[in-house]
């Protein structure tokens, strides 16, 4: 009886003197922020990684260290063997749930990701909603800016993706698991932000291979094309705006037409909403679409650009903003028109997911096209249908000054 009561006593005693098998002690760990990937000499593949100390504790009352950036890379035959080469250098284990970018290099890009990224796409440690981009040439670059606003790189990356999204509309900054998604689709290329180095000095984007000097901070910089998974095109800035309207991904961002009164001058419209919609089928032994846009907009600013014009007094006429939103649909469509006419001829790649809404929608058809969709897409015939509406009134509108006015203004009347 008392052996019984002893038990029972000691049960609550052993339970609390157990311990966390996967206990993970920050001091043992190097936290990896940022991860590039390039092709090298021998088909060998280079990683490069940024670190975020400290890589042990910061002892109380101790300034943390000034540089929120340190650097170290290594070279294998495969990107698993160049990550355990990276400890011949590293004292400190990787922890990868950390890491908030995937840095792909052109060169690795343009010959294909996917047989490179198995690791990413099935390690359970590596962190799934990482950014993903693609840089103009190597990826070096990027791990030698010199940033004055954010200078964590974990919040330098999503504090500029958090910029792109709410303010730009620019670049269609995509996650791990989206990328890995569109890859694994046969009628659906991706299309990935580009990631850059701004020039404060010279006021753009550095080309590649350019020396980074002090002071410059990342910059990202329209989008990357793929057919399949590889790297085929670039898109501008302006271009992957138009791209984004097309899939509905906009956010918001800002679009500057002719004024409808003055052609000469310019009105900003920003976004405020956005859809859109996709339906495809084949008939007839063709690929038929259908894209329709929606979107929402205010008139943010005007700019008078041609002398002897001013501003009126704030209005509420319909017929101007009807006008407004007629004069961005024409322009969305052209531009969408545009970007489809290139996607079929110039870069061969379904990047609007035709084929993977066919697919999905009508499998029995898309059994029967699969191997041969890339032809399919070339000849499609895809229709673009854009709907905006304007809001938001009593903006300034712009008007040929009155003669008389100016006659007068000259005698001093």
């Amino acid at each position: 009886m008392f052996k019984r009561i002893l038990a029972l006593l000691l049960i609550p005693v052993v339970l609390g003197l157990t311990g966390c098998w996967n206990l993970i002690e920050p001091e043992n760990y190097a936290w990896l922020a940022w991860l590039g990937l390039d092709r090298v000499a021998g088909g060998k593949i280079q990683v490069t990684v940024a670190l975020t100390p400290p890589l042990s504790p910061v002892p109380t009352g101790a300034s943390p260290p000034e540089k929120l950036l340190i650097v170290s890379s290594a070279v294998g035959d495969t990107l698993f063997d160049a990550l355990r080469e990276l400890n011949s250098h590293l004292p400190k284990r990787l922890f990868y749930s950390y890491m908030h970018a995937v840095i792909i290099g052109e060169g690795l890009a343009r010959e294909g990701v996917e047989q490179d990224l198995d690791l990413l796409f099935r390690n359970v440690r590596l962190r799934k909603n990482a950014w993903v981009f693609i840089t103009r040439g190597p990826t070096d670059s990027i791990f030698k800016i010199d940033p004055q606003i954010e200078k964590d790189p974990a919040k330098l990356i999503d504090s500029l993706v958090t910029s792109e999204q709410r303010f730009l509309g620019k670049s269609r900054v995509i996650r791990v698991n989206d990328f890995q998604s569109e890859l694994a689709s046969p009628g659906f290329d991706p299309v990935v932000s580009v990631l850059g180095i701004w020039d404060p000095e010279e006021k753009n984007v550095l080309p590649p291979g350019s020396k980074v000097m002090k002071n410059t901070e990342l910059a990202i910089d329209g989008s990357a094309l793929f057919r399949g998974d590889k790297l085929v095109g670039w898109l501008s800035p302006e271009e992957s705006q138009t791209y984004l309207l097309s899939k509905g991904e906009m956010k918001t961002g800002l679009i500057v037409i002719p004024h409808p009164d003055n052609p000469v001058n310019r009105a900003g419209i920003e976004v405020i909403g956005n859809s859109a919609k996709l339906i495809a089928k084949i008939s007839d032994d063709q690929a038929k679409a259908k894209i329709t846009i929606k979107i929402d907009g205010k008139l943010g600013d005007q700019w008078l650009n041609e002398p002897g014009r001013q501003a009126e007094d704030p209005n509420e006429d319909p017929e101007f903003y009807r006008q407004l939103g007629e004069g961005l649909e024409k322009k969305i469509k052209s531009d969408v028109e545009d970007l489809l006419n290139r996607s079929q001829t110039e870069f061969d790649a379904d990047i609007f997911g035709i084929g993977d809404y066919i697919m999905n929608r009508y499998p029995n058809d898309w059994e029967q096209i699969q191997s041969n969709w890339r032809e399919y897409y070339k000849k499609a015939a895809i229709e673009v249908e854009v709907t905006v509406n304007i809001s938001s009134p009593n903006i300034l509108r712009s008007h040929p000054t009155n003669e008389n006015d100016t006659a007068q203004s000259e005698t001093g009347e």
